[in-house]
C-alpha cells in the first residue's frame, strides 16, 4: 500500500518531471522516516537497494548499465571485423502485410544471440548501401540454426529503402550483406535465467505487434536447447492489433502443445468482425494479466514500440519487479532516405526559417525559459525532492503521507510553463512517429465532434480540412458522415497508418509538384473522398488542396507557439477556407503539468486573438477529462470566418 500510494502520487502527478528511480528513492526515504534518517538520490547505494529489493546477481549488475554495447559484450557476442555475405533462400507470406525472409550465410562469420536485431545492406553493388538505404531487422530464428537466419519484413512505401526492396522486389538467390554480430539489449541465452543459488528461474517475454519476432527467437532457442528445457516457466505475452494476422500464432500454439513449460498468451487490441472467433484475450495487456503469471519469473524481456515498452515496464515496476531484471528494446520506423534528404537540404540552407526564428524571438521577449539545463537546475526533480526531503525531516509531521501530498500539489502549482521551441520544427514531431513514442493519439473519436456534427457541417456534403491530423479517428467519423476529408501532417508514417489501420481501400501515393520545390506528398484513396498531405502545413496552397468549406482544429492551434498564431497560422486558414466558412476548435484552458505544447489559453486570450478573423465566436462547452497526471479542460468553440479576408 505504501509503495503503491507514493508511486502513483509522485509518478503520475509530476509526469515527465519524475522518473521511476526517483519514486523508488522516495519510497526508501519514507520507509526509514521513523528512524529520523535523511536519504537523497545521491546517497542511495547498492546495499540499500538490496535491503529493499533483495540481493542482485552479477547478471543484474551488468544489466543495470544503459549501454547496449556493454550488454552485448556481457552476452559474449564480440563483433565480427567484416560484414557477412548472405543470399536469399526463400521469401514467404507471414501475415497479410509481413513476409518472412530466409537467408543463408555465404561467407564470413555471423554471431548473434536470441532476441537481437541485425543491420542489413544491399549486397548487389560493390559499395554498401549505394543503391538502397540499409535497415535493421529483428531476428526470428535461433542461433543454432546458422548458417540459416530468418527475419520478418513489413511493407514500406519508400522505394529507396531496403525494407521496400525486400518486401516487393527480392527473389531467391539475391545477395545481401549483414553486420557481423547482432545488436540490442534483449540478448538471451539459457544461462542468463540461472538464479544466484544455481537453479533456473522463469522468464517472461512481452511483445507488441511485429516486434514479437525477437521474442519468438528466444522461445525457439530455449525450447531447443538442453539447458533451456530446464527452465521451469517460459511465458510469452503478445499484444497484436489484428485478430487474423498474428505473426507466428500457429507456431507458438504448436510449441505450447509440445512443452509443459511454455505458455502463450496472445492479446487482440483491435476490432473483431462479427461472427469471428477471437484468437486471444480481447484488450490490452494489463497489470492483472501479468500479476497472475509473475510467480517464479527471474528475467523479463520487453520488445515493442517506445510507448508499449514504457507502459509494460511501468506495470512490472508497479508489481515490485527489480529494474535490473528487465531488458527492453523498442522498435523504430525511421525512413533513412528521407533523413538523408533533410541533411543535404540543411547543409545548403539554414535549418530555421524566418517563421521559426520569430518563435525564438518571441520567447526571449517574454522571458520564457525553454526545457534546458537552466529550467532543470531550478525545477528539476532532484532539486524538488531534496527540498521536500529536507522539509519532511525538519517538520516531522504526524501524517507524512498527507504532508507530502499537499507539498506536491503546492510545488506543482508553482511550476511555470515551459515551451519547447523545437516543436516549431516538423522534424521534432516526425521523430515521435519514427520512434513510436506518440502518446497523444486518442483511440476514439472526439465526443464533442459527434455531439456538434450537424452544427458544424450541416446537412450538405462538405470538404473538411483536418490539419496536424496524425491518424485521428475524427477523420474516419467525417468520412462515415459522407464528407470529403483533406488532412495534413508532417509525418508520412501517420498518413499511411491511417489508411492501413482503418482499412481505407485503393490506397495511392504521389509526389505533388510545388512551385517552390517543397516536400509535399499526397496519400489518397482512388475510391474514397480522402487525401492526406505529408509535409509542412505552411507550404500548402489552394492549388494543392482545393478550397475548404470547414476546418476541424483538434489540438492544432494550441500545439503551435503563440507567436505563430496571428502572423502565420490564422492567415493560412483564411487563405485555404471559403469566405464564411466554419471552424470547430478545441482550445486548452487547463493542464495538469506546465510543459508546453500544448499551450494553455484563458477564454479572453483566445477570443481576443480570434476576433479579427471571425465574425462569430461561440463557446459550445468545456470538455473536461482525466489523464494520468490530472485533468485537461478543452473549451470547444464554433467559429464563422468573415466574408472578406483580413490579411
Amino acid at each position: 500500500f505504501f509503495a503503491s500510494f507514493i508511486g502513483n502520487l509522485f509518478y503520475h502527478n509530476f509526469d515527465n518531471y519524475l522518473s521511476r528511480t526517483d519514486t523508488i528513492m522516495t519510497i526508501k526515504l519514507l520507509s526509514i522516516y521513523s528512524k529520523k534518517q535523511v536519504l537523497t538520490k545521491h546517497k542511495l547505494e547498492r546495499d540499500e537497494s538490496e535491503e529493499l529489493f533483495g540481493p542482485a546477481s552479477r547478471l543484474e549488475q551488468q544489466q543495470s548499465s544503459t549501454s547496449s554495447k556493454k550488454l552485448v559484450e556481457a552476452a559474449a557476442a564480440p563483433p565480427s571485423p567484416s560484414p557477412v555475405r548472405v543470399f536469399v533462400v526463400a521469401i514467404e507470406p507471414l501475415t497479410s502485410d509481413i513476409k518472412l525472409v530466409t537467408l543463408k550465410v555465404k561467407s564470413g562469420v555471423l554471431q548473434f544471440q536470441a532476441g537481437q536485431f541485425i543491420g542489413m545492406y544491399d549486397g548487389r553493388t560493390n559499395v554498401v548501401g549505394e543503391s538502397t538505404f540499409p535497415g535493421t531487422f529483428s531476428i526470428a530464428s535461433r542461433p543454432s540454426e546458422l548458417p540459416l537466419i530468418r527475419f520478418a519484413v513489413g511493407a514500406d512505401n519508400n522505394p529507396r529503402n531496403l525494407r521496400h526492396l525486400l518486401y516487393n522486389d527480392t527473389r531467391p538467390g539475391d545477395n545481401f550483406l549483414l553486420d557481423g554480430c547482432g545488436s540490442g539489449t534483449v540478448a538471451i541465452s539459457p544461462r542468463m535465467v540461472m538464479t544466484p543459488v544455481g537453479g533456473p528461474g522463469g522468464i517472461m517475454l512481452i511483445g507488441g505487434g511485429s516486434a514479437v519476432m525477437g521474442l519468438v527467437s528466444i522461445v525457439e532457442e530455449l525450447l531447443h536447447s538442453e539447458e533451456g528445457r530446464k527452465i521451469p516457466a517460459i511465458k510469452l505475452f503478445h499484444s497484436n492489433r489484428s485478430n487474423k494476422d498474428i505473426p507466428f500464432y500457429e507456431r507458438m500454439q504448436e510449441l505450447g502443445g509440445q512443452s509443459e513449460t511454455f505458455n502463450y498468451f496472445p492479446h487482440v487490441t483491435g476490432k473483431i468482425d462479427h461472427g469471428e472467433n477471437s484468437r486471444g484475450h480481447l484488450g490490452r495487456i494489463d497489470i492483472h494479466h501479468v500479476a497472475r503469471e509473475l510467480a517464479g519469473v527471474r528475467l523479463f524481456c520487453v520488445y515493442g514500440s517506445g510507448v508499449f515498452c514504457e507502459a509494460v515496464v511501468n506495470i512490472l515496476l508497479d508489481l515490485g519487479v527489480w529494474p535490473g531484471s528487465i531488458r527492453t528494446d523498442y522498435t523504430t520506423r525511421v525512413d533513412p532516405a528521407r533523413r538523408l534528404d533533410e541533411l543535404s537540404k540543411a547543409s545548403a540552407k539554414k535549418k530555421n526559417t524566418k517563421r521559426f526564428e520569430s518563435c525564438t524571438d518571441g520567447m526571449k521577449e517574454k522571458g520564457t525559459m525553454n526545457a534546458s539545463d537552466d529550467y532543470l537546475r531550478t525545477y528539476g526533480i532532484d532539486v524538488l525532492l531534496q527540498k521536500m526531503s529536507l522539509k519532511l525531516t525538519e517538520e516531522t509531521p504526524d501524517f507524512p503521507l498527507d504532508f507530502l501530498s499537499k507539498e506536491i500539489s503546492r510545488v506543482q502549482a508553482e511550476l511555470p510553463e515551459v515551451s519547447n521551441i523545437n516543436a516549431a520544427d516538423p522534424s521534432f514531431w516526425i521523430n515521435y512517429w519514427e520512434t513510436d513514442t506518440v502518446t497523444w493519439q486518442a483511440p476514439v473519436t472526439s465526443p464533442w465532434l459527434e455531439k456538434y456534427m450537424d452544427k458544424f457541417v450541416g446537412q450538405k456534403q462538405r470538404t473538411v480540412f483536418v490539419h496536424l491530423c496524425g491518424k485521428s479517428l475524427d477523420m474516419k467519423s467525417l468520412l462515415e458522415h459522407g464528407h470529403k476529408v483533406v488532412g495534413a501532417d508532417c509525418s508520412g508514417i501517420a498518413c499511411v497508418d491511417f489508411f492501413t489501420e482503418n482499412n481505407i481501400p485503393d490506397y495511392a501515393r504521389e509526389v505533388v509538384p510545388h512551385p517552390d520545390g517543397k516536400h509535399v506528398i499526397r496519400h489518397k484513396s482512388t475510391s474514397v473522398s480522402i487525401a492526406l498531405y505529408e509535409g509542412d502545413i505552411f507550404d500548402l496552397t489552394t492549388e494543392i488542396v482545393g478550397k475548404i468549406d470547414r476546418v476541424l482544429d483538434r489540438a492544432a492551434l494550441v500545439i503551435l507557439h503563440p507567436s505563430m498564431i496571428e502572423d502565420h497560422y490564422l492567415p493560412l486558414l483564411m487563405r485555404l477556407m471559403r469566405p464564411g466558412g466554419k471552424i470547430l476548435l478545441a482550445s486548452v484552458s487547463e493542464l495538469p503539468f506546465p510543459k508546453a505544447p500544448p499551450h494553455v489559453y484563458e477564454a479572453p486570450q483566445i477570443e481576443g486573438i480570434l476576433q479579427q478573423y471571425f465574425s462569430k465566436i461561440k463557446m459550445l462547452e468545456v470538455h473536461r477529462y482525466r489523464v494520468n497526471a490530472g485533468f485537461v479542460s478543452e473549451p470547444i468553440y464554433i467559429l464563422k470566418s468573415k466574408k472578406k479576408t483580413v490579411r
